[in-house]
């Protein structure tokens, strides 16, 4: 998921934090995927498909990867794929890692980006899905997208967001080959 503009950003954090109040969540609610119940979740999606950022979401089922190969040139791969059709309408970016996983699973992964990403107007930091609600919104789409893949999805108001997703899937694949 991205923003290309800062204020859209600021806009669809604080349409989360609003959601929060108007479902009667405490504000150190952790919006996640497969913890979240469906009229939650419903809420989310309605709120979610007018926030004005682009989506890009690839599902890996961590486990079923090859525990010889290393995380990082994993992600290298995909993100040399997509960088251009991702980034090229900004000037500078901040990447935001999900701060959950082991030692060496992060360290691959900034590793890999660092190579990958070498601009100067480029930060990469980590940070904790609980206190931070762009990790939040980035798990609910990828949570979506993987429900929806997988054929399990109760839709409940989903479908909207999913469709809008596929678009931008659909236009990022015909770029990026």
């Amino acid at each position: 998921m991205y923003f290309t503009d800062k204020l859209a950003t600021l806009f669809a954090v604080e349409k989360l934090k609003n959601l929060k109040r108007q479902l009667k969540l405490t504000d150190s609610y952790e919006f996640k995927y497969h913890r979240s119940k469906e009229y939650v979740k419903e809420a989310f999606f309605k709120v979610a498909k007018n926030m004005d950022c682009k989506f890009f979401s690839l599902v890996i089922k961590k486990n079923s990867i090859d525990p010889t190969l290393n995380y990082g040139e994993c992600l290298g791969y995909l993100l040399n794929h997509t960088r251009n059709c991702l980034v090229s309408d900004t000037s500078s970016l901040l990447i935001i890692i999900d701060g959950e996983g082991s030692d060496r699973y992060l360290n691959d992964i900034k590793k890999t980006l660092k190579k990958s990403v070498s601009d100067a107007h480029t930060e990469i930091r980590y940070s904790n899905s609980k206190n931070d609600e762009l990790i939040q919104i980035a798990d609910m789409i990828s949570g979506l997208v993987y429900e929806m893949e997988g054929g399990t999805s109760k839709n409940n108001g989903k479908q909207a967001l999913y469709t809008k997703i596929r678009r931008f899937y659909r236009g990022l694949t015909r770029n990026a080959v």
